[in-house]
């Protein structure tokens, strides 16, 4: 991943989720595109093939069998708080960085870590925080800290830069969920 303002992204990414109350990590790999005011579209490859949208409005999952389901975000807080925050940390703005987290950035260059600490309420109370490793101009690690415990880690490969004239290249992947 990297850095995009006002750009869109797409990656391959590998998961590894640890989750408190089980014995070994979960594993996944997939791709990921993030497009402005479009949103951010997600696919799952293995273990299993899933597809989620994620908009500033909804949360939308379709499974291998082409079934859609979608949870709206305007009557669940908790979720609403965490799709702002997670849109956010994709679209690079730092106004908009800094108005849902406290920043914390070290550099020993060329490597450097950015530290987000939530600080609204509703995503506090599920994110502890995220934290994001680089080098230059390139995001190479996501780590997201539950409060529950839970620790999610995504390596981004391949990362590239969507300049808005390769968006139309994107959309059909984001107009399934509306």
């Amino acid at each position: 991943m990297l850095h995009h303002k006002g750009y869109g992204l797409f990656s391959k990414f590998e998961e590894e989720k640890k989750v408190l109350i089980l014995q070994r990590p979960l594993h996944s790999t997939g791709q990921l595109i993030f497009l402005p005011q479009k949103g951010l579209y997600r696919q799952l490859v293995t273990p299993f093939q899933q597809e989620v949208l994620i908009t500033t409005t909804a949360v939308h999952q379709r499974d291998d069998h082409g079934r859609v389901e979608t949870m709206a975000l305007d009557k669940l807080p908790f979720a609403k708080a965490l799709v702002e925050g997670l849109l956010t940390v994709f679209s690079g703005s730092w106004e908009s960085i800094h108005n849902h987290f406290q920043v914390y950035f070290f550099s020993a260059d060329p490597q450097w870590k950015l530290g987000l600490l939530p600080k609204h309420t509703m995503m506090s109370q599920i994110i502890s925080c995220i934290i994001l490793e680089g080098e230059k101009h390139q995001v190479l690690n996501l780590w997201v800290h539950e409060t529950n415990g839970d620790i999610t880690h995504d390596r981004f490969i391949n990362s590239q830069i969507l300049i808005h004239e390769q968006w139309d290249d994107y959309r059909l992947q984001f107009e399934w969920g509306h």
